[in-house]
Parts: C-alpha cells; sequence; structure tokens
C-alpha cells in the first residue's frame, strides 16, 4: 500500500498541498512578528517573483503536449517536430529566458527596492536579502523547462515530488531562520533553496528515469521553425498569464508607490490568506477539469450539473473563510502579538468580494480553455492594464481604498459578466439564465 501511494502523483500533489497549509500554520505567525516595513517588504518580493512566468511566454503546457503528440504522430494536433529537436530547441530557449529573468529583474527589482527603502534604517539588508533572493528567477525558469519536460514525457509523479521535497526545504529553513530572528534573510533564502532543491531533485531523477534520461540525452538542434510553431499556440496563454498577473501581483507593485509600507504590508497579509482561501476553494472546481472536455462531447446536461454544484461548493467555502477571518482573524493576530494588523472590516470585505469575483470568472474561463475555446486574453490583458494603472494613480488619492476599488470598478465593468457569459454560452445556455441554474438543478435542463 505504502509503495503504491509513493508511486502516485495524486498522494505526492496532495502532500505539496499540505506543505502548503503547513507553511501558512508554522510560518504565518512568525512572519506576522516583523515589522510593518520589512513585512511590507517581503510582500514586494513576493509579488515581483511571478514575473518569471512571463519569461516562459506560454511555452511550458505547449512544449509538453507537443514533446507528448511527437511521439505519437497520428494525434490531433501533431505539430510535425522530433522530440530531440524539440527538446534541445526548448532548452536553448529556456537558458535564454533565465539568463534575461535574471538580470532584468535582478536589477530592475534592486532599483525599485533601493529607491522605496531609502528612508529606512534597514535598507542596506533589504538589498543584500535581495541579492540572496535573485537566484529564484533564473531557477525558476529552469524549473519551467524541467516541469514541461517531465509532463510531457509522463512524469508526473517525479514533478510533484520534486515540489513537494523542495517545500519541506522551504518550511524548515523559513521557520528556523525567523525562529532566530534572521528576517528578510530566512525569507529570502528560504525560496531560493526551495526552488534550487526542487531543480536539484529533478535534475538527480532524470537521470534515473529512462525515458527522460534517453529524451534529454538524444543529439538535437535548434530550429526556428519549431519556436515559431510553438509560440503561434502560446501566444494566447502568455497573454492570459499577463492579464492575471496585471489583475492581481502587479496591484501591490503599483500602489507601493504611494502608500507607505505598513500599509502594503496590511494588504499584502490580507491578500495572503485571502488567496489561501480562494486556492482551498479553487480546489472544488479544479479536481473535475479533467471531465470538462469528455463530458462536453458526450453528456452536456452531465456537465452543467457538474460543474455549477461544483461552483456552489466553492461560492460557500469562500463566503464562509472570507467570514471566518472577518471574526477571528484580528483576536488571532493580538493573541500571537502581530506586529501588523489586517486590514479593517470594511476593506477586508471589499477586497474579499474582488477575490472572489475574480475567482469566480476564473472558473468559466478554465472551462473555455479546457475546451479549447480560450477568447478571454484580450479582456483579460486589457482590464488587467487598466486596473493595475488605476490602482497606481488611485492609491496616491485615497490610500488602500483606491488601491481596491479602483481594480473592483474596472474588473466589474467587464469581466466579471462577460466571461461568465462566455462560459454559460459554451455550455449551451442561455446568459440571463445565470442565477436560475446557480440555484436550481431543475433550470440547467433547459437551453
Amino acid at each position: 500500500m505504502l509503495r503504491k501511494l509513493l508511486r502516485s502523483a495524486v498522494a505526492w500533489g496532495t502532500l505539496s498541498l499540505g506543505l502548503r497549509a503547513l507553511n501558512a500554520l508554522i510560518v504565518l505567525p512568525l512572519l506576522v512578528r516583523l515589522t510593518p516595513s520589512t513585512l511590507g517588504i517581503w510582500y514586494l518580493f513576493l509579488n515581483i517573483l511571478p514575473l518569471t512566468i512571463l519569461f516562459d511566454l506560454g511555452f511550458g503546457p505547449i512544449f509538453g503536449r507537443a514533446l507528448t503528440q511527437s511521439a505519437h504522430p497520428d494525434t490531433p494536433g501533431f505539430f510535425g517536430h522530433t522530440p530531440a529537436d524539440l527538446i534541445h530547441t526548448a532548452r536553448v530557449f529556456y537558458r535564454w529566458m533565465a539568463a534575461g529573468c535574471f538580470l532584468s529583474l535582478s536589477l530592475g527589482g534592486g532599483a525599485w527596492l533601493a529607491w522605496k527603502t531609502v528612508p529606512l534604517a534597514h535598507s542596506r539588508t533589504v538589498l543584500l536579502a535581495w541579492s540572496l533572493f535573485c537566484p529564484v528567477f533564473a531557477f525558476t525558469v529552469a524549473l519551467n523547462f524541467r516541469r514541461a519536460l517531465f509532463f510531457g514525457l509522463n512524469a508526473v509523479r517525479s514533478v510533484q515530488l520534486a515540489l513537494a521535497a523542495g517545500q519541506g526545504i522551504q518550511i524548515i529553513v523559513t521557520w528556523y531562520g525567523l525562529l532566530h530572528g534572521w528576517g528578510l534573510y530566512a525569507l529570502a533564502g528560504g525560496n531560493t533553496l526551495m526552488t534550487a532543491t526542487s531543480l536539484l531533485v529533478l535534475l538527480l531523477l532524470s537521470r534515473q528515469q529512462p525515458d527522460v534520461r534517453k529524451a534529454a540525452a538524444q543529439p538535437g538542434r535548434f530550429e526556428g521553425r519549431i519556436f515559431f510553431s510553438l509560440w503561434s499556440a502560446s501566444w494566447r496563454v502568455f497573454l492570459n498569464l499577463t492579464g492575471i498577473y496585471l489583475g492581481l501581483n502587479a496591484l501591490v507593485l503599483a500602489g507601493s508607490a504611494s502608500l507607505p509600507l505598513s500599509t502594503i504590508a496590511s494588504y499584502g497579509l490580507t491578500m495572503q490568506i485571502l488567496l489561501l482561501g480562494s486556492q482551498a476553494a479553487g480546489l472544488w472546481m479544479e479536481v473535475k477539469q479533467p471531465l470538462y472536455a469528455p463530458l462536453y462531447a458526450s453528456d452536456l446536461p452531465a456537465l452543467r450539473r457538474l460543474f455549477f454544484s461544483r461552483l456552489r461548493l466553492l461560492l460557500a467555502t469562500m463566503i464562509l473563510f472570507t467570514t471566518a477571518l472577518a471574526a477571528a482573524g484580528p483576536p488571532l493576530l493580538t493573541l500571537i502579538h502581530a506586529k501588523t494588523p489586517l486590514l479593517s472590516l470594511a476593506p477586508l470585505g471589499t477586497l474579499a468580494l474582488y477575490l472572489l469575483l475574480y475567482l469566480h470568472q476564473s472558473q468559466f474561463e478554465s472551462l473555455g480553455v479546457c475546451l479549447n475555446r480560450n477568447s478571454f486574453f484580450l479582456p483579460l490583458l486589457l482590464s488587467g492594464a487598466i486596473s493595475c494603472g488605476a490602482a497606481f494613480m488611485l492609491a496616491s488619492r485615497f490610500g488602500v481604498w483606491g488601491l481596491i476599488l479602483g481594480p473592483l470598478a474596472v474588473q466589474a465593468a467587464f469581466n466579471n459578466w462577460w466571461i461568465v457569459a462566455q462560459g454559460m454560452r459554451i455550455m449551451g445556455l442561455a446568459p440571463h439564465r445565470y442565477f436560475p441554474c446557480l440555484f436550481s438543478n431543475a433550470a440547467l435542463l433547459k437551453p
């Protein structure tokens, strides 16, 4: 039984999820004891890091799919390239992206942090911690290549094992470092070691798995036509990711241009906890996504029932989580002697509404993407850019309210309802019948 579990990708994925929850339970109580300025700086670190995803250009999932299809030329959508040339082209691409990501984010992020920390007495500490954090950028891009390679060769378990190993190292280093007063050094070092460990484990596992070792060792050459054929399929994914980054992570950076670090710390802490809740709520839908395409092809009413039954659980989970956070969060932070509070009740509730609507629309977006109906990239990109601009301009005048209400108004004006309407149409339902479908299974039987 144990051997079967150790060979299961699902088991390792569950362990990885459990480690994330454990990280929140044992690290967060120590994190909130940092000074507000230190915590605010850390949230700037964390919201620069997702920019590494954009340096992937959306290639990861497309490269993995092309690699899988290259072994089965009769598969629909086959890209027409040999595995060796695919792997070598991707390897060269990711090497250049890793170098570019490291240089641009290290220098650009360092310049932003140097400007932001001029008034702080510990500005030198911030920059030293940043230099410890910077290798994460190159490691993450390299890890993206290895993950795509393993996924493409159906070695998912190895990826989950490597990620779990990295998370375990991060928890130990961060917890020990914070407990001993290392502050930003503990946080930066924990993240760097986590990514390095995951990458190292995948490199070691690639030597133990014949399929991966053989594929990686085959001589190949860089082919421009391979790059452009992958790009023709990946650019929509890239624009989707860019829009999501601008609508979430970039808001912290936009607000930091005018808001004090103590406000950024409270906003970042509240956002971090709410995002944990949204990730937990999103699992109701995520675990069923592999069923979307088969049900769409064979039993559309069953797809509707599955989708809306899970959507109800998602909404209920997020609402209950937000209520519990608003009621129990402040006294718990007081109990553990936190130096940074959550946002007060009104902005906390408004931020939770923003994330709830974003999470809600993303389920309809995921439905379209799973069914190869990705028409969302342009609205996501434009609304993300406008949200970021609104946060930048309004935060300087209205404080944290500007940081929250500006993006909320932008998303509510189009994406929050248009993406839902598109998802309804994909399921063969009229958009104006959304609420009857949400509250009654009987309404799902009518188009």
